[in-house]
């Protein structure tokens, strides 16, 4: 056969020339033949302009570059927040950075003893765009609201743009009410809210509408998996059954201390029987040695040793009817600054009955409070009953308080009961945005009782998990730093290396002066390492604790310092001793000019003089070592007089035996080792 001839392919129409520019349209938005300006979004929710129109109010542009004579720059962005934020702050800049932008941040960019509000003006007054991201703490921050207030001016004078960055729950301050915030409660780096802001700052032209659909459907998707993942809780509610009827006796409440107002006090209460009961309180505060809780409170003061300086400096008290009892924070030698104070407290289970009385009815005669247990009812009373919690933020005055609002706060309170082997979450004063997504689903909301859906929600796992996560990868941040050079680490990476430094030198000299190895090269090696890390120490936080004194930097300066004079000094180099303890005495008599109203900057000036003086003594200069001796005394007697407590009477009196016992084979004053003598044996 002879093969068929080739069919004529017949020529396809072309499209018209709108057809054309249709399909330039369609291949990426922004492509530079795409023929549209930048769109954005204003305040009115949907405005968008053409590129070469007349600016109107309320609409910001978004270009991607500045352009100047020599071609063009990248935008500049400040980021303003609170400490608190400062995971999705770093979450941002480093969105920014990828594509393109310079980020000023003030844990980069903020030099070490400079002048912290010019260099704030500074890096506003450079920036092109200002980013602020919005939460309780950050809302309540004098220093961001002075940022607003510095960008408001700058975007007035030069055009300066204003993105808001919603990143939980809050009221914005008045000046901000009326602008569009980009949503960001779902976490800085969940995708959709990635693009939103990349596009927000960088614009259309650069971040085009399939990017942010792919985001916004990749958003989507992981929220579906989240919710069907939480298919489970009918059956992990099926775990409570074991434990409805057993009575709570050991509790543990953490909340963010950074998040709760120096001045003010942090009041749970906890109601499960209205009628035969009173509420259970949790209060919290500051530690501030002779000013911690307002005198109407009547709380009584805290012995200062059991504060220490480098741990959680908060106070805390238990009060049910008139049984009063002092909570003390857990100390984690793993903190970084990023583990919530944690209390725990456990209740006897005994029956008994509280003091005092009330009133049958309005003029009426009183009754005795009825017969009480010590213990938090069972799961199961607590939901017959609705018992709830509150919070709330109380000031020095009586009746000065403030309700928390839930969800609307960074105090992040949790308290968690324990049945036997089991935790069951009892409260939770804000959720992540996993949580959340699963309170809003059918089978939590069919709860009644708030305390039902928090102990079903304790048993999901997956929040559990992604904090771990998040908290891991923060831990490998940070031990990344120490890698780092020290002269590049701006003052918050200083901080955390400070930290990490400070833990390693403290295990390391306490082995050194309890449990060293025998002489030899490994006790050698334990001896080098913990001087370098106590010197570490010193070098990394010294700068800080000198120009801005902070009691947690000064106090693990202070540490290196003088354990570094301890160990020359045993080690029969008194010289080398006396340099690191004056360096240590230097330190903690700026901080006490800087704030002359803490205690523990003068109860360590005493330690430095007594130090001091015992190297002073090793030299043979028992004139100055005396005079250093009789100065430590004074300055503990002077704190004693100010506030006369058991605590400060315990620090003068171990002062002055340890100064008898030291002048023991010293030419001393017969005068000065009799009021000495005295001052040991002084009476309550």
């Amino acid at each position: 056969m002879r093969p068929r001839p080739p069919r004529p392919c017949p020529r396809r129409p072309r499209p018209p020339r709108h057809h054309h520019r249709r399909r330039r349209r369609d291949r990426w938005p922004g492509h530079p033949r795409d023929g549209r300006g930048a769109r954005t979004l204003g305040p009115a929710g949907g405005a968008s302009q053409r590129a070469g129109t007349q600016d109107r109010p309320g609409v910001s542009w978004r270009v991607p570059l500045r352009r100047h004579a020599g071609g063009a720059m990248p935008i500049k962005v400040f980021i303003s927040y609170s400490s608190a934020d400062r995971a999705d702050a770093l979450e941002v800049r480093r969105l920014l950075t990828s594509r393109g932008c310079t980020v000023w941040l003030d844990v980069f960019d903020i030099r070490v003893a400079a002048d912290l509000k010019r260099e704030l003006g500074e890096g506003i007054g450079n920036a092109d765009v200002l980013c602020l991201l919005l939460s309780p703490t950050a809302v309540a921050s004098p220093w961001v609201a002075e940022e607003i207030a510095r960008g408001q001016d700058h975007a007035a004078r030069r055009g300066l743009r204003l993105i808001t960055v919603l990143l939980r729950p809050c009221r914005p301050p008045d000046s901000l009410l009326g602008r569009v915030m980009l949503d960001a409660t779902a976490g800085a780096a969940a995708p959709d809210v990635s693009a939103r802001l990349a596009r927000a700052v960088l614009g259309a032209e650069i971040v085009g509408d399939m990017e942010i659909d792919a985001a916004m459907q990749e958003a989507l998707q992981a929220r579906q998996n989240e919710l069907e993942a939480a298919l489970v809780l009918p059956e992990l509610a099926t775990q409570l059954d074991a434990v409805r009827d057993v009575p709570l006796r050991k509790l543990q409440i953490s909340f963010r201390e950074e998040a709760l107002p120096a001045g003010k006090v942090l009041a749970i209460g906890f109601s499960f029987d209205e009628l035969f009961s009173q509420p259970m309180w949790f209060l919290f505060a500051h530690y501030r040695e002779g000013h911690t809780w307002p005198r109407w409170m009547d709380l009584g003061e805290r012995d200062h040793r059991a504060i220490r300086s480098d741990g959680k400096r908060v106070d805390g008290r238990f009060r049910w009817f008139d049984h009063l009892r002092e909570l003390a924070p857990q100390l984690d030698g793993t903190d970084l600054r990023d583990l919530p104070a944690t209390f725990d407290l456990e209740l006897s289970g005994e029956n008994w009955r509280p003091g005092g009385s009330i009133a049958s009815y309005a003029g009426g005669p009183t009754v005795s409070h009825l017969e009480q247990t010590m213990e938090v009812p069972p799961l199961a009373k607590l939901v017959e009953k609705r018992a709830r919690f509150s919070v709330a933020l109380l000031g020095a005055e009586r009746g000065g308080q403030d309700d928390v609002a839930l969800e609307e706060n960074d105090l992040d309170v949790r308290i968690v009961g324990r049945a036997g082997d089991r935790a069951i979450t009892l409260f939770r004063s804000a959720h992540t945005p996993v949580e959340r997504a699963v309170l809003r689903g059918a089978f939590l909301q069919n709860r009644a009782s708030l305390i039902e859906r928090e102990a079903i929600l304790g048993l999901y796992a997956r929040p559990r998990e992604l904090a771990a996560d998040d908290r891991g990868r923060k831990r490998q941040a940070a031990f990344a730093l120490l890698d780092k050079l020290e002269e590049e680490l701006s003052p918050e990476e200083r901080r955390v290396v400070g930290c990490l430094r400070y833990g390693q030198a403290k295990l390391a000299m306490f082995r050194v002066f309890h449990s060293a190895p025998p002489p030899g090269p490994a006790r050698d090696q334990l001896h080098r390492s913990a001087l370098e890390d106590c010197r570490a120490v010193a070098r990394v936080l010294g700068p800080l604790a000198a120009e801005d004194p902070r009691i947690d930097d000064v106090g693990r300066t202070f540490w290196a310092a003088s354990s570094l004079a301890n160990y020359y000094l045993k080690g029969g180099a008194p010289d080398r001793a006396i340099a690191y303890v004056q360096a240590a005495l230097d330190l903690v008599q700026n901080a006490a000019v800087r704030d002359p109203d803490e205690p523990d900057y003068r109860r360590w000036c005493a330690s430095a003089l007594a130090q001091l003086a015992e190297a002073q003594g090793a030299t043979g200069d028992h004139a100055a070592a005396m005079a250093n001796l009789d100065r430590s005394i004074e300055v503990l007697q002077a704190l004693h007089d100010a506030l006369p407590g058991a605590g400060r009477r315990r620090d003068l009196q171990d002062a002055a035996g340890s100064a008898l016992k030291l002048t023991e084979q010293w030419p001393a004053s017969p005068t000065e080792r009799q009021r000495w003598m005295e001052l040991s044996k002084m009476p309550a």
